[in-house]
This record gives C-alpha cells, structure tokens and sequence, in this order.
C-alpha cells in the first residue's frame, strides 16, 4: 500500500494536463500574433477620367501648366490627337505611389533565402493623358505608372520593380484643371 493518499496523484494530474494546455494556449498565441503582424496590401481609390465643361484648348493649356509646376517633363504632346505623354525621372518619393520593398532570393548557395531589398534609391513616373472633346464636353484620361529602384539585398545591384499609384497626383492633376 501506497503512502500517498489517491487524491494527490490526480491533483499532480491535473497539474500537468493544466500545463501542457498552457503551453498549447501559448503556442495558439504565438502563431496568431506572427500572422496578425502581416499587413494587407492596400488597395486606393485612383480616379483616371474626368469630364469639363471648357474647352479642349483651355484643358490643354491647364495640363500643361500642372505638368511644368510639378517638374513632369513632357515627352511628347499632339493636341490634334489629344495626346501628351510625360515623365518624371529620378525623383524622390512624392507621396504619389506605394512600393513595396521587393523581396530578393540568393540562389548561389545550398539555402535559397528569401530577404527584402536593401534600400530604395528613386523613382520614376510615366503618365500618359488623352484630351478628347466630344459636343459640349472635354474628356481627360490618364493613365499613371510608377516605378522605383532599389538596392538587391544579395547582389547589392539596383534593380527596377513597380508601385500602385495612390491616386493623390491623378487628383491633384485632374483638380487643376
């Protein structure tokens, strides 16, 4: 016969089944801590086309005019097609675009690990707007694409990925005219 009574084995049971349900809790916590810290992609509201009661030769100009005050170089521009096609090259971050920090894989090892970029070093800005007037209304289209160069965090190479534009110049353009 035992000389420890019954009920301190199940107490000493129950002891360890409280612990190990513990751990399992902590664990469980641990795990959605770690996924809840992953940030959605954001997604932006970006107006491309609006329409004017003016005249095509007084959108025109008012384009033109945003373009030169916010150092967008024109590339080319036909106001018998409606066309202007502009940049912005080597510019720092406006606050027009989103760019993630692109995620670079080294492949020359044994171990192919998976790391973000270094350092972002520019961007660029390639807009294309199309001016067409149609009765008593004047129609501007844009469409915006942004990119941004960083720095390859095994190579230590630049390197050129894309952004999502927030649609804060589409307005600021569009507002101007």
């Amino acid at each position: 016969m035992s000389s420890i009574p019954a009920a301190c084995t199940a107490t000493f049971e129950i002891a360890s089944l409280a612990r190990a349900r513990s751990w399992q809790a902590l664990g469980l916590l641990v795990v959605l801590g770690l996924v809840g810290c992953q940030q959605p992609e954001p997604s932006f509201q970006v107006e491309r086309s609006r329409s004017y009661q003016q005249d095509k030769m007084v959108v025109w100009d008012k384009i033109l005019q945003f373009l030169q005050a916010n150092d967008i170089r024109v590339r080319q521009s036909d106001l018998t097609r409606g066309t202007i096609e502009a940049e912005r090259l080597h510019y720092q971050d406006a606050g027009w675009a989103y760019c993630k920090l692109a995620i670079g894989t080294d492949r020359s090892g044994n171990t192919s690990r998976p790391r973000r970029a270094r350092q972002r070093i520019d961007r660029d800005l390639s807009l294309a707007i199309t001016v067409s007037e149609v009765d008593a209304t004047t129609d501007v289209m844009l469409d915006t694409r942004f990119t941004e160069r960083q720095v390859h965090p095994w190579r230590n190479l630049p390197f050129t990925t894309g952004c999502v534009s927030k649609g804060v110049l589409e307005k600021a353009l569009l507002d101007a005219v």
